[in-house]
């Protein structure tokens, strides 16, 4: 059965079809979905946020704002560091930190812990 859950996520593209499916996923885990990804919308990195109880166990299931940058296929090195490419995960990353963090995240938010998470319907290559 994973095999075909693995399959069928590497076929997903970001847009429309696996930026979809996260909110998803996120709402059966009791994640509040904050921000769902919009067209024509700066993202500044985040194609989905929410807040919700951290599922890591050494958490606790505290309540936690988690961001979400999505990408389709493998996360190789080309990928990772695409330098002139909007779509490159280094580049959605400092997106994160330098424009969404400081000025997009609500005041109701912004004491919680924050964790950055990288989403993608394949896999991370040991080149990255």
């Amino acid at each position: 059965m994973r095999i075909l859950i693995r399959e069928y996520l590497n076929m997903l593209k970001e847009r429309d079809e696996l930026d979809s499916l996260v909110p998803d996923l996120l709402l059966s885990m009791d994640i509040e979905v904050i921000r769902k990804p919009q067209r024509g919308v700066p993202e500044h990195g985040v194609d989905v946020a929410g807040v919700g109880p951290d599922p890591d166990p050494n958490e606790d299931g505290q309540r936690t704002l988690f961001l979400f940058t999505i990408k389709d296929g493998d996360i190789d090195r080309q990928k990772w560091d695409a330098s002139g490419d909007l779509q490159g995960v280094r580049r959605s990353l400092n997106d994160i930190r330098d424009g969404y963090l400081p000025h997009r995240v609500s005041q109701e938010h912004a004491d919680l812990p924050v964790k950055i998470v990288l989403c993608c319907g394949g896999e991370m290559k040991r080149n990255v």
